[in-house]
């Protein structure tokens, strides 16, 4: 009987929505750990080299882990089976437009350009929407059977 542990790291706002969702798995929620870095430091580029500037330059990390723990054997497997197809579901990367002053830019060189580069835009935003609407379609029908086995 030797428990199984697994981490998630994720955005702060979803800590409680995480915990819930991996409950339903028969993950046990034993700790939570905030890790918050900022760094700031000065940058100098080439363009700073020669204007005799520099500049500041802030990143920032911030996340929480959560620890749970699990008896494999003591959850249904139907259940360990949907966990892998959800967490393995990705949804499609938003796709790439052409912004408005590029479409203003080719609108000065070429006219018929602005509608090429705005029709372009359209059927992009409707594949997107529809490969989106498929993934939360695929992953509703999972938790619902998820749900359904609770």
């Amino acid at each position: 009987m030797a428990n199984e542990i697994k981490s998630f790291k994720i955005h702060p706002d979803y800590e409680s929505e995480e915990i819930s969702f991996r409950q339903k798995f028969g993950w046990k929620f034993v700790s939570t750990q905030e890790v918050y870095n900022k760094d700031t430091h000065i940058e100098r580029g080439f363009s700073d080299i020669i204007l005799d500037t520099s500049t500041s330059v802030t990143e920032t990390v911030h996340y929480v882990k959560l620890t749970f723990q699990r008896d494999r054997t003591s959850v249904n497997p139907r259940l360990l089976e949907l966990e892998n197809k959800i967490d393995r579901l990705n949804p499609p990367a938003a796709p790439h437009q052409w912004g408005e002053l590029a479409m203003l830019g080719g609108c000065l060189f070429c006219f018929p350009s602005y509608f090429v580069m705005k029709s372009g835009n359209k059927k992009r935003m409707k594949k997107y929407s529809q490969d989106y609407q498929r993934y939360e379609n695929e992953l509703n029908s999972l938790m619902a059977e998820v749900d359904a086995l609770q």
